[in-house]
């Protein structure tokens, strides 16, 4: 069986075609599934109960709203899968994406399989610049340590693991995808990147920060440019 996670907070319209997206590609894949959105707000949450009228797999959990860390650590207690996929709310996956993400798991000395972050701001200003810096240093680093044999980190806006390795992480951890990468990885398992796993992010364009979600996408641009 195959676990989606879904981490999202006021995001129901990009969390609709999250779902739409995702169940289309469930739907092509020849394994039972579940979707399990965690979601703390009442607006999030209406949009999966309604969405699960038409479709039982998908479930709501509702979170604390205490962060991503705590939301996580409830869907591992729940999902029933060998496979669990986690992604975000405000994010798109490729169309393909799902299928391309677990085909390396048939390899059982893996733990965990990255997906490939684009993004999709403009270059024409620096914050879309920034992100395209970013996005394109990751992918680098990941394909030199794959090929290199090294220990690489899943992206958190897209990324599978095997679902019994990982049941609890520390609620107060700031790089949750960093954590569980490692936690895995000192299992003895291999963590492996499927760039043909995309998935797309809309980066912050302005230095408002109006929520996590904006504060560690900042965070993530000003490494880009201290390791530039």
């Amino acid at each position: 069986m195959l676990s989606v996670i879904i981490t999202a907070y006021k995001e129901p319209l990009s969390l609709q075609k999250q779902l739409q997206n995702i169940t289309s590609q469930l739907s092509q894949a020849s394994i039972a599934w579940e979707i399990l959105v965690c979601a703390p707000d009442p607006e999030t949450q209406n949009i999966v109960l309604n969405y699960s009228k038409n479709s039982p797999q998908v479930k709501l959990l509702k979170d604390r709203g205490v962060g991503k860390p705590a939301a996580l650590n409830l869907a591992f207690q729940e999902a029933k899968g060998d496979i669990s996929i986690l992604t975000d709310g405000d994010v798109e996956i490729d169309q393909k994406a799902i299928l391309e993400i677990i085909q390396p798991f048939k390899n059982p000395k893996i733990g965990a399989v990255s997906g490939q972050p684009i993004s999709i701001n403009p270059r024409s200003n620096i914050f879309g610049f920034w992100a395209y810096i970013l996005t394109e240093m990751a992918h680098k680093i990941r394909l030199q340590g794959l090929k290199r044999g090294e220990y690489i980190d899943c992206s958190g806006y897209l990324y599978a693991i095997r679902n019994n390795l990982i049941k609890n992480i520390p609620e107060n951890t700031l790089t949750d995808d960093a954590l569980i990468s490692r936690l895995i990885y000192n299992q003895n398992y291999q963590i492996t990147y499927t760039p043909e796993a995309k998935v797309y992010v809309k980066y912050p364009s302005n230095f408002a920060i109006g929520s996590n979600r904006k504060r560690d996408q900042l965070a993530d641009i000003y490494k880009s440019l201290a390791l530039s």
